[in-house]
């Protein structure tokens, strides 16, 4: 009796992949051949710089293959639609390497944190399925990566885990501008638009996915205005800090402002309702002393006006 083939759940044949062009082009990878059944554990070895990374983002569907071929439960990824990456990507487990994970978190952290990139899986049931991951450290290592902690250290990395980033918005936007040459500014813009701000966790994941430094995105957030790193509030208000409002009293609007939600100039109350920001000059000379509050322009104000519109907006909520 013929034993039955088995499909193999990866198959690779004929894999090339490279970066730059022309003088700069270095070819990373070269006629990779393999087939993975299911229930295989593959160890993946080599030298730093073999290609061991490119591969696994390629096999990740973080990356579109170039040359040969490459399918994921039999979806052909060389060539692949944003739609068929898309796809494959959430039918995937996340792939660890251990500079990817962060010490100062359990294995069920970081677990959990991955299971963020799936869409409508709630905190609940993605702690549910870290504390049941087959995954097993010594008691040793956990305890001595615990007293190597901080309190602020633990505070803040707790406070990253409940703030429950969902990477799908981030890894829409790259998958738009994937292929566009100078994509990096756009791709920014984009994930700004979409979260706010640009959260740490979607820095690396641009970084990963356009095969960028991290020092290079975060040269760029950090050069630019126009990007925040921190969350910001719902309402942002601006203060116009110009000549003309200046010598009308703009400083002692931004006082008023301060002493009454609590924050000063790019400060962000704690529960994210307001932004204050300081600017130098907002165009409505003519209105001075003028604040704006997103959209909303408010000239010739007074104190008391100012207090008045603060309240306005904290009774919206």
């Amino acid at each position: 009796m013929t034993a039955q083939a088995v499909e193999p759940l990866i198959s690779v044949s004929h894999l090339d992949h490279h970066y730059g062009s022309g003088k700069l082009r270095q070819q990373i990878l070269k006629d990779i051949n393999t087939e993975i059944v299911e229930g295989e554990i593959i160890i993946l070895t080599g030298p730093s710089g073999s290609g061991k990374t490119t591969l696994l983002t390629l096999l990740g569907a973080l990356r579109s293959a170039q040359r040969g071929s490459l399918k994921i439960f039999g979806e052909e990824l060389c060539g692949g639609s944003s739609r068929t990456m898309q796809k494959v990507r959430r039918q995937i487990g996340y792939i660890f390497q251990s500079h990817n994970l962060i010490d100062a978190l359990t294995v069920a952290q970081n677990v959990a944190m991955s299971l963020h990139l799936h869409r409508g899986i709630s905190r609940k049931q993605a702690r549910i399925q870290a504390a049941g991951q087959d995954v097993e450290v010594e008691d040793a290592v956990e305890e001595e990566a615990a007293e190597e902690e901080t309190v602020d250290a633990a505070a803040a990395v707790e406070e990253a885990v409940e703030e429950e980033i969902d990477l799908g918005p981030a890894n829409m936007v790259i998958d738009k501008y994937l292929d566009m040459h100078g994509n990096l500014m756009p791709v920014l813009q984009g994930i700004q638009e979409e979260y706010g701000y640009i959260p740490e966790a979607t820095v690396h994941l641009t970084a990963e996915r356009l095969n960028v430094y991290s020092s290079q995105i975060y040269g760029v957030l950090t050069f630019y205005a126009q990007f925040h790193m921190k969350p910001r509030g719902k309402y942002i208000v601006r203060v116009c800090m110009g000549t003309a409002c200046h010598v009308k009293g703009a400083g002692r609007i931004g006082d008023a402002i301060k002493d009454h939600i609590g924050v000063g100039h790019a400060e962000t109350t704690e529960d994210l309702l307001f932004t204050a920001e300081y600017v130098a000059c907002i165009g409505a000379c003519g209105m001075a002393p003028v604040i704006m509050v997103n959209d909303a322009t408010y000239g010739s104000i007074s104190v008391q006006k100012t207090v008045e519109v603060m309240d306005k907006y904290i009774e919206m909520g």
